[in-house]
């Protein structure tokens, strides 16, 4: 296990609802009430339930847990639930990963007599909910780090329930696990974090640290299950794996059924449940990747002749709203405009989901277009909301259009990515990669870092991948270096270059394994001829 010491801070810090929402929990335990861990449908609220879940059992309480049908729920506390907290009796409801915009359910829940313990970390919007206890890193001022996921904010509150202090205030009606228990969470932390996209600094950096470390050790018998039917090396983890491999399976059972899926490969015991689960999410997600790239060929194809906008938008009824956010995302960065794409979900709604660049925060933007909508939330750069009737597309379009307009005029809209220095091809050896892993842990806001190597020269090219559309092959110094070079969904450059060409490559620098082997390959982020205009700005 890690020996994290002081690295993590115990909780927020002289922070009432913290205080005040643990004395609520404690209280519900020991007097045996029916509690409710409400949850979200992604990676990160399904990682969040099963840590707060697990708390609760070790401490004697099996809670009720509801996690939200995307299609007919939505994001948040849905009204719905009304019902069932009154039918089962329950009088507390922990959220976790969503409820700082519920006002009107959080206050219809307290009518009927429940408590709500908000935990979140979303942006508040001007109105807060009338919670027992809003557990929030972004309502603190005094908290440091802003930017926690949603696991993260819910391993705070577990951290607190296992604290010195409340082990020995509720030793005697209480049995608590061993002491350290909760560091095995940490590999639900590490997953949401870095699923939900949260940058790696600060804390979050921290927790994801020992939350590899963890993970790689997991007695989690659904995420060993999943890592084997993904076939993921458990001993080459990284957040890489978790990015595109870990996260997106998790996403898939949300996204193409019910989220539910994956929280029960999470928190099962049982070895077969854990492999059927894993299966299941594999399947889940490669039928995922099918739907999403017709849908993005369909946004491509509607967005053809307004690259130039500053805001692109795709509409289509018969398109699945859980996957409109991912497509949205990848106009996104192939226009480096922001792009809004919308659907159609089982009940007739309009849902749509939009992603931005630096300079347009679309959730605000949402906020000035709120006459035109039913809910909306997210952050500066993803948002997601329902829009109050169809006829009101054009109206709401025409105003984020104005908006985008406004915040974007003047801007240089060309895509651009820092490259952090120059290296020689025979500087990027063995002593390199090892100072390069203790940068690690890669991830939003603590990338890899990316070199500039000029003059290479191209020794051999191929195509790799299912579809071939992986550009393969090596690169030379033209001395006694030679490196393996990897480019990803690079088909275009195999048409234009053929073996001799001299290159300047931009890279990033892996270790690749297989087979008890290990060389150096580069990934290539960019690259050009080495005799063609290139603009670098120190």
């Amino acid at each position: 296990m890690p020996k994290a010491g002081k690295t993590f801070r115990n909780q927020f810090p002289e922070l009432d609802p913290l205080v005040k929402a643990v004395e609520r929990i404690m209280k519900a335990i020991i007097g045996k009430e029916n509690i409710m861990v409400y949850g979200d449908y992604d990676a990160d609220g399904v990682c969040a339930t099963v840590v707060l879940v697990s708390i609760l059992r070790e401490l004697g309480i099996k809670p009720h847990v509801h996690i939200p049908f995307r299609e007919s729920e939505g994001y948040g506390l849905n009204i719905k639930v009304v019902d069932e907290v009154s039918e089962k009796h329950i009088t507390l409801i922990i959220t976790v990963d969503c409820g700082i915009a519920n006002v009107r359910e959080i206050e219809a829940l307290q009518k009927i007599g429940a408590d709500v313990v908000v935990t979140d970390h979303h942006n508040p919007q001007d109105v807060l909910p009338a919670a027992y206890a809003l557990i929030n890193p972004k309502l603190d001022e005094k908290y440091p780090t802003k930017e926690i996921c949603g696991t993260g904010v819910a391993y705070k509150l577990a951290q607190a329930m296992l604290s010195e202090k409340i082990r020995e205030k509720y030793k005697d009606e209480l049995k608590f696990p061993s002491i350290g228990f909760e560091k095995w969470l940490l590999d639900l932390v590490a997953i949401g974090t870095v699923a939900d996209m949260v940058e790696v600094i600060g804390e979050s950096r921290t927790l994801v640290k020992y939350g590899m470390i963890v993970l790689k050790k997991t007695r989690r018998l659904g995420l060993l299950a999943l890592m084997k039917a993904s076939k993921i090396d458990i001993h080459k983890l990284n957040t890489f794996s978790i990015g595109f491999q870990i996260g997106p399976r998790l996403n898939a059972a949300g996204r193409m059924g019910h989220a539910i899926t994956s929280y029960e490969l999470l928190i099962t015991n049982d070895n077969v449940e854990a492999q059927n689960l894993a299966l299941d999410l594999n399947e889940k997600n490669q039928k995922r990747q099918k739907m999403s790239n017709v849908m993005y060929l369909g946004a491509m194809k509607q967005t053809a002749g307004h690259e130039s906008d500053p805001v692109v938008f795709a509409k289509d009824d018969a398109w699945s709203p859980p996957l409109v956010g991912l497509v949205a995302g990848k106009v996104c960065e192939d226009l480096y405009r922001p792009c809004v794409v919308i659907g159609k979900n089982n009940e007739g709604k309009i849902v749509g989901s939009g992603r931005s660049i630096d300079g347009f925060d679309i959730t605000w933007a949402l906020g000035e277009c709120k006459e035109f909508l039913s809910r909306y939330g997210g952050h500066a750069k993803a948002c997601g909301f329902t829009l109050k009737e169809d006829g009101m597309y054009e109206n709401f379009k025409k105003k984020m259009f104005s908006l985008a307009n406004k915040s974007l005029h003047g801007k240089n809209l060309t895509p651009e990515f820092i490259i952090d220095t120059k290296a020689e091809l025979v500087d990027i050896n063995w002593e390199f990669m090892e100072t390069m892993e203790k940068l690690e842990p890669y991830g939003q806001g603590n990338s890899e870092p990316k070199f500039l190597v000029q003059n290479c020269k191209l020794v051999s090219l191929n195509t790799v991948g299912a579809s071939s559309s992986h550009l393969k092959g090596s690169v030379s110094d033209g001395d006694k270096t030679q490196r393996q070079i990897i480019g990803f969904s690079m088909i275009e450059w195999c048409k234009k270059l053929k073996v001799g060409d001299m290159l300047d490559i931009v890279c990033i620098p892996l270790i690749n394994q297989w087979n008890g082997n290990r060389e150096i390959q580069l990934k290539i982020v960019d690259l050009r001829l080495s005799d063609s205009e290139l603009r670098i700005t120190d």
